[in-house]
């Protein structure tokens, strides 16, 4: 009988592990095998994603040997970066440049994941690459690591000469919540006049707003996998939380999964207008998962704490003032809880005037670009 138990715990144990109807297979192993194993060693399972990830997984860029490209670390102001260089530079020429800042909804990440996709910029594109480090949660809490990325960003800009760089073709990347920072980034550097702002934002299926988790794409993505760690609202919201208070806060989750943050002079306001359902594509309303709106009843004592906080531009970059930004690259997929917020998001940058060039991919999934080929296609333009 025993054994018969143990057996069955082994199998669901499996089965947990790598059902996944969608979504990446090795992210969701990972993040469900650390949640598992912080019930034995009691760490954060985003710690232990962490550790995995830095003893396994992550290695130092190396330099080809048979390579036109020079990779090295580099320090912009108080921040860390690895720096990709073309060789066939001409000595004294001016270049343009790429500052990428990468995803892992703040707790996990690293320059080092995209070695070969910027390698690949910076030959193909004949450009300067700086791919950003920054502390991640919970061991820093918003707006620490907004704030280092924006002054790594400030610092590289103002002593553009020190690195042969052309001031005016400036381009600011990130994937996922690194599209966040970037399109947060840009606001800010609108706001400085002894800057010139970049030329180009590129934002690759980012998350633009933390305040409505009930989307048709997050309805969509419930309906395909559940409240499940493979991917979802559970997922980003339990990240949100290590990201605004350090920690897992179960409470908070629920909340922001809910929809019960805001108040409702909040919820009436002229800005969550941006997020209107109805400016979204109509088949992507589908009667099969799509219930309309759906808003919990506000949590007074967490609305008190985050109501002001989630409209925050640093955090839901659609709250912010858009006019006068510089042109928009954006990517989007069919398979992924944040789908919607790229297409509002573009919405809200056309009607300010902002020109935006947006590629959606139906049936892609979440980080799904790095197996598209002509990778670097989008700066070309």
């Amino acid at each position: 009988m025993i054994f018969l138990v143990v057996l069955a715990l082994l199998v669901y144990l499996l089965y947990y592990l790598l059902y996944v109807p969608v979504g990446n297979y090795s992210l969701s192993v990972l993040f469900k095998g650390a949640r598992l194993y912080s019930y034995i060693n009691g760490k954060p399972y985003v710690v232990n994603c962490q550790a995995f990830l830095k003893h396994f997984i992550l290695k130092e860029p190396k330099q080809d040997a048979n390579s036109d490209v020079q990779v090295s670390k580099v320090v912009l102001g108080n921040a860390e970066a690895v720096q990709y260089r073309n060789l066939r530079q001409k000595r004294g020429e001016k270049s343009r440049a790429l500052i990428f800042i990468h995803g892992g909804a703040y707790v996990i990440g690293s320059p080092v994941h995209y070695d070969s996709f910027l390698k690949d910029c910076c030959d193909q594109l004949g450009c300067y690459v700086a791919a950003l480090y920054y502390p991640l949660a919970p061991d820093s809490t918003f707006p620490g690591p907004y704030s280092h990325i924006l002054e790594a960003c400030k610092w590289l800009m103002k002593n553009h000469d020190k690195f042969l760089i052309d001031p005016e073709r400036i381009a600011i990347a990130g994937d996922s919540v690194g599209g966040q920072f970037a399109a947060s980034v840009v606001q800010d550097l609108k706001k400085d006049p002894s800057l010139t702002n970049a030329k180009l934002q590129v934002l690759i299926y980012s998350p633009f707003q933390w305040v409505d988790f009930n989307t048709p794409s997050y309805q969509q993505a419930t309906k395909r996998i559940g409240q499940s760690y493979a991917a979802g609202k559970i997922l980003l919201s339990s990240c949100l939380s290590y990201y605004l208070i350090g920690r897992e806060d179960w409470r908070l989750v629920m909340a922001l999964a809910k929809n019960q943050l805001l108040s409702e002079n909040t919820r009436e306001s002229q800005l969550m207008r941006r997020l209107n359902h109805d400016d979204l594509p109509p088949d992507f309303k589908s009667a099969s998962f799509y219930h309309g709106r759906v808003e919990g009843p506000c949590d007074g004592d967490l609305s008190g704490q985050f109501d002001g906080l989630l409209m925050d531009y640093r955090l839901s970059p659609i709250m912010g003032d858009l006019e006068g930004l510089p042109m928009a690259y954006v990517v989007s997929c069919g398979i992924d809880s944040l789908r919607d917020d790229s297409f509002l998001y573009c919405n809200q940058l056309q009607e300010a005037g902002v020109k935006v060039i947006h590629t959606h991919y139906e049936n892609g999934t979440h980080v799904c670009l790095w197996g598209v080929e002509n990778k670097t296609g989008w700066l070309e333009r």
